[in-house]
Order: C-alpha cells, then structure tokens, then sequence
C-alpha cells in the first residue's frame, strides 16, 4: 500500500501472489497505511481464491480499536478481501 500510494501517475493495482496456492490470512500487527487515490486493492487474483476471496485480514492482533482498512482517496477499490475482528 506504501509503495501504491507513493508512486507516480494513479492508477495503481495491488495484487497477491502467496504460495501455495489458496486462500490466505494476515494478521497485521500495526494499522494497515490508509489507501490513496486511484488503488484497487484486488485479494481476488491470490491464486486459489474462493468465490472471489483470496485474502483474509485478521484484525486480532490490531490494537483497540482495531480498523481493518481506511480509504483516504477517490477511485479505490477493494475488492477479495474479508476482514475479521476489526472494524
């Protein structure tokens, strides 16, 4: 997300590429940066998604209270991700 929000000339896509293959949990233990303008952040090119969900972001180990993702910008897109235990 550091490096999206940083670069030049948006659109930016962040895609997921963890092996193996297959849905994948992150336990983040610091708030995620907030997404800028023109991100998509797609979960669904992890290969292995399901039913178009490849990420899982756990919010347990956020500090109270726990915020999965902030959008900070026009033009994001979330998209294959679920978020637990956070808000």
């Amino acid at each position: 997300i550091q490096d999206a929000n940083g670069a030049a000339n948006p659109p930016h896509t962040i895609q997921f590429n963890i092996t193996p293959a297959g849905v994948k949990m992150i336990q983040p233990a610091s708030i995620l940066p907030n997404v800028g303008a023109g991100i998509t952040v797609d979960g669904s090119t992890q290969p292995g998604a399901v039913k178009g969900v490849g990420i899982e972001v756990d919010g347990a180990a956020l500090p109270f209270p726990a915020v999965g993702m902030i959008i900070n910008g026009s033009n994001c897109t979330i998209r294959g991700l679920s978020f637990g235990r956070c808000s």
